[in-house]
């Protein structure tokens, strides 16, 4: 995660400007990070038990991959999802870090 927020940092200059001038943006940059940048783009998984999900039987023992990176980029979920925006405060629908945050 920190490689990629330096990452960001060196491909836009003015940002690392804004950011030492409010501090306070810094946990917005973080949050934004995680989602454009997901440390984890894949997480496997085996099905528990039986489960129907959309039109799809899942059996106990099934392996199944949760990609990440492409929710994080979902146009139903975000607005201009694939523009880096560290004012957007989209946390709360970022699959990268939302498992984190308590409604």
């Amino acid at each position: 995660m920190i490689t990629n927020g330096v990452r960001y940092l060196t491909e836009e200059p003015a940002l690392q400007t804004e950011l030492a001038g409010d501090p306070g943006l810094i946990p917005s940059f973080i949050e934004e990070v995680l989602r454009y940048y997901p440390p984890i783009v894949a997480i496997g998984r085996v099905v528990k038990e039986d489960v129907t999900v959309g039109e799809r039987l899942l059996r106990a023992g099934d392996q199944v991959i949760s990609w990440v990176g492409a929710a994080n980029r979902d146009e139903s979920k975000f607005k201009d999802p694939n523009r880096f925006d560290p004012g957007a405060n989209r946390i709360r629908t970022c699959r990268s870090a939302s498992a984190s945050i308590s409604a």
